[in-house]
């Protein structure tokens, strides 16, 4: 049990760990062209972390009412099946592997939403910015040639 846990715990930093790590513009802004650059210095390199660390309790429960429910519907509606809020004293217990089935299912879709927010954010702020009539990205400032310099002959 504890080591199904770790592992899972695991799996999910370090898969936060890897966008974090692409996020880093130090490491990545040359190759990555200067719409990308631009967008991932902005961002918060732990977001992901967050937003999948924020969303586990949620999608655990949702999962849980979820698996409940269905398990109400396969036992025929039976009232000892019932789902969580109309549970009584006889409903029976959970065993080891639905705890760990609901706990897997709940993490990967925590995941899930960490990866879409990680993708739809630069979108987002792009379009916001270009709705409020401000450039995302503003033009470079021109390169003024060095008055010591002689001037290229055209001819």
């Amino acid at each position: 049990m504890k080591r199904r846990l770790v592992a899972i715990l695991c799996i999910c930093l370090a898969a936060g760990a890897a966008v974090s790590a692409s996020a880093e513009p130090a490491a990545t802004a040359p190759d990555l062209g200067l719409l990308t650059a631009r967008l991932f210095t902005e961002t918060d390199p732990l977001r992901f972390e967050k937003i999948a660390v924020g969303s586990l309790p949620l999608s655990l429960m949702y999962v849980g009412f979820a698996f409940d429910i269905g398990n109400w519907l396969l036992n025929g509606f039976s009232a000892s099946y019932a789902p969580w809020p109309f549970k009584s004293l006889s409903s029976p217990a959970l065993s080891d592997s639905e705890k760990y089935t609901r706990l897997s299912v709940a993490a990967l879709i925590s995941l899930s939403v960490a990866v879409i927010d990680a993708l739809a954010i630069p979108e987002a702020r792009v379009r916001r910015s270009f709705e409020s009539g401000k450039d995302p990205f503003p033009p470079e400032p021109p390169v003024v040639p060095d008055p010591a310099t002689p001037a290229p002959d055209l001819n």
